[in-house]
């Protein structure tokens, strides 16, 4: 059994680690842990599926006795892992190159295009 203070104070920090690492910063929790762990690996999905198990049966008093306490640290730890080993920054570089790789390939193509109707037209 886990107490319910020490799971708001698990989900505030996945919460702040969120609103750094993905820019998450409103809307209800499990939309956003949902929406920040597109990209992660299966496991870590299953890890945040868990840990929003076991935050809805937390609210409920009876229920609350279910939850597993040794299980969530593991998947809190797992979660905590995942995000803070994203580099914003990393991100970022990889995104700008991979738009800047789409253009310039698309640029090239048109360009080739542009030349060979050249030659077809026997303007080169």
């Amino acid at each position: 059994m886990i107490e319910q203070k020490s799971l708001i104070r698990m989900e505030a920090q996945l919460s702040k680690l969120m609103a750094q690492k993905m820019g998450h910063k409103s809307g209800p929790f499990d939309k956003r842990l949902a929406k920040s762990l597109r990209r992660a690996p299966a496991s870590v999905k299953k890890a945040a599926q868990g840990f929003t198990q076991a935050r809805q049966l937390t609210q409920h008093p009876k229920l609350r006795h279910q939850v597993d306490g040794p299980k969530l640290q593991v998947q809190f730890a797992t979660l905590v892992d995942y995000l803070t080993r994203i580099d914003v920054a990393d991100r970022r570089r990889g995104l700008i190159l991979s738009t800047l790789g789409s253009v310039s390939f698309g640029l090239l193509v048109v360009f080739a295009a542009f030349m060979a109707w050249l030659i077809w037209r026997g303007y080169l």
